[in-house]
């Protein structure tokens, strides 16, 4: 992979690992706030598959739409499949945590689910 390519593939894992790194912030919080954990595990994995296309030289979709986003990496990596679930999982948190009209009560324990999930794949990104 050319130096260009693997440096922009790089600053996409870092930012992937600063919304990680928020998500686990967020958890630990002596009140933890679970809407915000889920909304950065939701984006981790959103910058992970796209680090994945960018390191195909795939166009990269302005979607936050995670099912959307692996099938495009899929094609690229078809062992990639084993992450359907958490893409399924995780995409609703793109706008349902962001904003009170769309806002519901996310649980400590699905909270704890997604960041099990999120580490697991941000490592086999």
């Amino acid at each position: 992979m050319p130096d260009e390519l693997q440096e922009l593939v790089m600053r996409w894992m870092i930012k992937a690992e600063h919304d990680l790194r928020s998500a686990r912030n967020d958890m630990n919080d002596v009140s933890p706030i679970t809407e915000l954990a889920t909304f950065h595990c939701q984006q981790c994995i959103e910058k992970c598959f796209k680090a994945v296309l960018v390191s195909r030289l795939k166009h990269i979709h302005k979607s936050h739409y995670l099912p959307f986003l692996l099938e495009e990496c899929i094609v690229e990596e078809p062992e990639l499949t084993i992450f359907i679930e958490t893409a399924n999982n995780l995409f609703p948190y793109a706008v349902t945590s962001r904003y009170p009209d769309d806002s519901r009560e996310i649980s400590f324990e699905v909270a704890t689910e997604a960041m099990v999930q999120t580490e697991s794949a941000f490592r086999y990104i």
